[in-house]
């Protein structure tokens, strides 16, 4: 994590991350915050809870939402029912209905400097986990991939943003595109009050190092 924190860091005007399992920790919030400060954009995208297979993951990134979305950070959550979304060629025998959930590692700099490999965003990838990836160079691979993904974001993902109009604290609202028309959610999309109750206790456990 040290190697691949202090490659990242050298970007100077954009920073995206790809992480099915996203929870930055202190450390880690502070670290992207900083990166904000200084003028970078930062662009994350993970599971959303209805895509996500771990609930536990999702209440320890909870946690983290407001505070960097404060920062200016954006962040993306995966819908569950686009299976194509990242596919440039779709399976003829898959089912756009058929749940689908982020498995993709990678993190870009500039669309230039590109990791790819096991190792998620978490607390278990970095102090748990024995992981690898490899760091490519490559301007023309960057652009590619940066073009790919911020075109088919507003269709295959939710965009968290807290709104202001009715509380200055901001509110968490789920912003999405459906054939070109704007959807947004002012509840976490797919969960129910009992699954809002399981939360709060989980993140009350002291487990989010283990996850």
């Amino acid at each position: 994590m040290p190697k691949l924190r202090e490659r990242l860091a050298q970007a100077h005007g954009e920073l995206i991350l790809v992480s099915p399992y996203f929870i930055p920790g202190k450390s880690g919030t502070r670290w992207l915050q900083d990166m904000a400060s200084h003028g970078v954009k930062v662009r994350v995208l993970t599971n959303s809870y209805a895509a996500m297979d771990v609930p536990g993951v999702m209440a320890a990134y909870s946690r983290y939402r407001e505070d960097l979305l404060r920062a200016g950070i954006e962040l993306y959550e995966l819908k569950p029912s686009l299976v194509h979304g990242l596919e440039s060629e779709p399976d003829e025998h898959s089912t756009k209905s058929a749940k689908s959930s982020l498995h993709a590692k990678s993190y870009m700099a500039d669309a230039r400097t590109i990791f790819v490999g096991s190792m998620n965003l978490d607390p278990r990838s970095v102090a748990l986990n024995t992981e690898m990836g490899l760091i490519i160079e490559s301007a023309a691979l960057g652009s590619h991939l940066r073009e790919t993904l911020l075109t088919r974001l507003p269709e295959i993902a939710y965009r968290v943003e807290l709104d202001t109009s009715a509380d200055p604290k901001g509110r968490l609202v789920w912003i999405t595109q459906d054939n070109g028309r704007e959807i947004r959610y002012g509840s976490e999309p797919g969960m129910s009050s009992w699954d809002s109750f399981v939360r709060t206790l989980q993140r009350a456990l002291p487990i989010e190092n283990q996850l």
